[in-house]
């Protein structure tokens, strides 16, 4: 008896034609079952809302903001927190934040959505300023999106106002930009900027002026201003007076006496002018003439030329002038006036001001890596210039700065030494630390393994491996297989050879037998072997903690190439109770703290982001923040001992549970973080007995509700 398979989906016709009968009817009845059995109850989706009323109901839910409306810090932080990342549609920024642009009349019409006719009639009519230069025309990107996003900031009548990002220097009437850099701003030719040079270069009014020949030419400051076109200060350079086209000799000197008293640029002594005033380079002090010592000290240049050779101050001829340095004229000051006064009033304490300018010779040749009597050949070599203060030998820290912290001699002897290490070492980069905290973790973890099969040598290494001795040899040398010498011998562990056949190719190819079979051998290898990140979770310490320890080598770390890990010998069994000893974990913090508000870590686990992040969004305003404080005994004015707020310490900040809540249910809607789930029952789906739902909630179909 054939039974009718009319309502069965074709795919399962054949399989179940293919059934004996009583088969067919027993398939037949559980597939009718399945087919009226009652389906899933749709849950009620979440209600839509928009951020702003979100915020509006999270920060503010008992204001009526129609009567008592927002102030400016709370439009800002309304603001800062309804542009984090995710929205669809931001608020728009209090001022322009990027670089600013010279676009064309096509990229403004692009940026504003109307045609390049719209764009000249707002130009013509002078809504939107532009730079015109015939047929060269440009707007400020700043313009345009003020324009767009800030139509209440207007550009002025001569380019003053709010609309202006501040985004060039002072004007300086000696300095310019090179031809080529404001050609690249503006994106013309440089060709056309000496062409609009030579147009105006004959005409009483300079509409746009250059200065200097060939490639040292350069657009004025003055100009680039005038046309409100942006540069940097570092953009800026000095322009010779011989470079100033259609100056007259006078107005070449006046320009080359003013660039010496404002140019701070160093100069070659040999053109250096007599009566020019000087600076030291490496100070920042003046330099100073017999005449300008003697007014200073009430003397004759000629007595304070002699004063000067007496106290053995050293000279610089510059100009074919002698030149003091500021610090020596005042050290003769004092001289003079301890003298005087050791005359007058012995009974009078000398003066013997500090001079931060000036260090011993013997710490200046600790610090230059050489001995004190290499540092006197340097001074009476003139290498370096000696100062004598109080009957010692002193050296200045600038002359120190300027010829090195350490001598080229010494840096280069350990340079030497270093690299001679190395080739001792010859790759090999384990040390006793490593096999002493590897020995002590395998005696922890596996007492009944054999602490002699956990270490090979270069030729039973080569047998596991499946390779000749020589291999292993030139693998350590790359840097591929962790190792130690031991003398002429190589002292390596096994887990070491299996780890570097996983973390490099090479290893895998070269030694066949260490190759992983599978994909479990390989990640239980892989499992021992730990990232600065994988050992900061584990030991519940900074990552940046755990670089430094490595750093400071009370971690000992394992190096594959390139790949660097640590085992897990350093921070499990015996390495953790080490680690204990040699980082102490950070003391709690101590501070009052009320119910409303969150330490960046709680805040941190409450939006799903990471603590750089939270900080960010407290920089930025969209979370409020303040350091945190604890209550501690201080002294009034009145001498009355009280209780007051003081900062913790290492800047721990404390966050508005308000804000940080209001953020958590904005992230929930914009679908960056889960709903909360409320759990509902079929009885209550089917008689409508279900809680309202709240936009950052979704419901959850259970069996029973579970009681708390």
């Amino acid at each position: 008896m054939a039974l009718d398979l009319e309502g069965v989906p074709p795919q399962w016709r054949e399989r179940i034609a293919s059934l004996p009968v009583e088969q067919q009817e027993i398939m037949l009845r559980g597939m009718a079952a399945v087919f009226k059995a009652p389906a899933e109850p749709k849950l009620p989706e979440p209600p839509s809302v928009d951020d702003r009323d979100l915020l509006r109901q999270a920060l503010y839910p008992r204001r009526d903001l129609a009567d008592e409306p927002l102030s400016a810090r709370e439009q800002a932080e309304f603001d800062a927190l309804v542009s984090t990342p995710g929205g669809e549609s931001t608020a728009a920024p209090g001022v322009y934040n990027q670089p600013v642009k010279m676009l064309t009349v096509g990229e403004v019409a692009q940026a504003l959505g109307i045609s390049s006719t719209g764009v000249r009639r707002l130009i013509k009519s002078r809504r939107l300023p532009a730079f015109t230069m015939f047929k060269t025309v440009r707007v400020r990107s700043d313009l345009v999106w003020a324009l767009r996003n800030r139509p209440d900031l207007t550009p002025g009548l001569i380019g003053d106002g709010p609309a202006y990002r501040p985004n060039h220097c002072a004007m300086d009437p000696f300095k310019g930009v090179p031809v080529e850099q404001v050609a690249a701003q503006l994106r013309v030719h440089p060709q056309t900027l000496r062409r609009w040079d030579r147009h105006y270069r004959n005409n009483e009014i300079k509409m746009w002026s250059h200065a200097g020949r060939g490639e040292e030419a350069a657009v004025m400051s003055k100009t680039l201003s005038l046309h409100h076109i942006p540069f940097e200060k570092s953009q800026l350079r000095f322009v010779s007076r011989l470079d100033m086209h259609g100056a007259s000799p006078e107005v070449k000197r006046t320009i080359a006496d003013a660039l010496r008293r404002i140019d701070r640029a160093p100069v070659r002594p040999d053109q250096v002018r007599r009566n020019q005033r000087l600076s030291d380079a490496a100070t920042g002090q003046r330099l100073f003439t017999y005449p300008e010592v003697a007014a200073f000290l009430h003397l004759t240049p000629s007595g304070a030329r002699k004063a000067i050779m007496s106290a053995g101050i050293p000279v610089q001829i510059l100009g074919g002038v002698a030149r003091v340095r500021y610090d020596d004229m005042v050290h003769l000051m004092l001289t003079r006036h301890n003298k005087a006064l050791r005359k007058n009033q012995p009974w009078m304490p000398v003066a013997k001001p500090e001079s931060p300018q000036l260090i011993p010779i013997a710490d200046a040749a600790n610090r230059m890596g050489v001995t004190v009597r290499t540092v006197r050949r340097w001074i009476a070599a003139k290498k370096i210039v000696g100062v004598i203060r109080d009957e010692a030998l002193w050296i200045r820290v600038a002359d120190l700065q300027a010829h090195g912290e350490r001598d080229e001699l010494s840096a280069r002897r350990d340079r030497r030494r270093a690299q001679a290490s190395e080739t001792v070492a010859r790759g090999a980069t384990l040390t006793s630390g490593h096999f002493a905290s590897f020995l002590h973790w395998l005696r922890y973890t596996s007492p009944e393994v054999d602490l002699h099969d956990a270490l090979h040598t270069r030729s039973s290494a080569a047998e596991l491996g499946g390779c000749r001795p020589v291999v292993i040899e030139n693998l350590v040398r790359e840097g591929l297989i962790p190792a130690q010498r031991h003398g002429r011998e190589l002292r390596i562990r096994t887990m070491d050879l299996y780890a570097a056949a996983v973390f490099s190719a090479k290893v895998a190819r070269m030694c066949p037998k260490l190759k992983p079979k599978d994909v479990r051998e390989r990640h239980s290898v892989i499992g021992e072997y730990l990232s600065f990140e994988q050992a900061a979770a584990r030991l519940k310490r900074p990552v940046s903690e755990v670089r430094r320890l490595v750093a400071e080598k009370a971690l000992l770390t394992v190096r594959f190439g390139q790949v660097h890990r640590l085992h897990v010998s350093e921070i499990e069994g015996p390495g953790l109770v080490r680690f204990k000893k040699i980082a102490e974990p950070y003391p709690p913090l101590k501070y009052h703290r009320s119910f409303s508000q969150m330490t960046v870590n709680e805040a941190a686990d409450e939006l799903g982001l990471s603590e750089r992040t939270v900080l960010r969004w407290v920089r930025s305003g969209a979370l409020l923040g303040a350091y945190a404080s604890r209550k501690k005994w201080r002294w009034n004015s009145y001498g009355v001992p009280v209780k007051v707020d003081v900062p913790t310490n290492r800047g721990g900040a404390l966050l508005s549970a308000r804000t940080v809540i209001a953020a958590r249910r904005l992230r929930q809607v914009r679908g960056l973080q889960p709903r909360d789930l409320i759990e509902v029952t079929r009885g209550q789906l089917s008689a409508g007995n279900y809680p309202e739902l709240k936009p950052w909630q979704e419901f959850m179909l259970v069996d029973d509700l579970s009681v708390a």
